[in-house]
């Protein structure tokens, strides 16, 4: 389906975006750091910024399970990817559009230019394969010269 009003989209986005926080306070979160100073993300103060990567298919929970503060996201320019760039902007997060098809050079010098925000990636990507680490991944990490924590999140029940 294919929706054409952008006042529309912006709606929907808000909806779903207000019914994932409310599913998400159903859910119990545990996070058990692997980071050696604790949870360097949930520290707003601190100046060190991090390249934050988790499979593709675990974005909502990433998204959704806990406030964020500080950070830019990589998302698809693809039309689906916009849906999904609303939700995130309603819920705090700062879209860079972008992917390996189309705009991603654009897209990693915007991630590179803010300095103030952790970055949020997915190096599988959504045409797969699944949980494969991406070239541009490895790229981007290294050119912005942040530490990269790796993320699992998994659910039971």
């Amino acid at each position: 389906m294919k929706i054409r009003s952008r006042t529309l989209n912006i709606v929907l986005s808000w909806l779903g975006t207000l019914l994932l926080r409310c599913l998400f306070l159903t859910v119990r979160v545990q996070m058990f750091p692997a980071v050696p100073d604790g949870m360097p993300y949930f520290r707003p103060r601190s100046s060190l910024r991090y390249t934050f990567c988790m499979w593709h298919d675990t974005i909502l929970m990433a998204v959704f399970a806990r406030r964020t503060r500080h950070l830019a996201g990589l998302i698809s320019q693809h039309r689906d990817g916009g849906y999904l760039a609303d939700s995130v902007q309603i819920a705090g997060i700062t879209p860079i559009r972008g992917s390996s098809s189309r705009g991603g050079a654009q897209a990693i010098s915007q991630l590179l230019d803010r300095p103030d925000l952790h970055l949020a990636i997915t190096p599988d990507g959504p045409r797969g394969p699944r949980h494969v680490l991406k070239e541009g991944f490895i790229y981007l990490s290294s050119r912005s010269r942040r530490p990269v924590i790796a993320t699992a999140l998994s659910a039971d029940r």
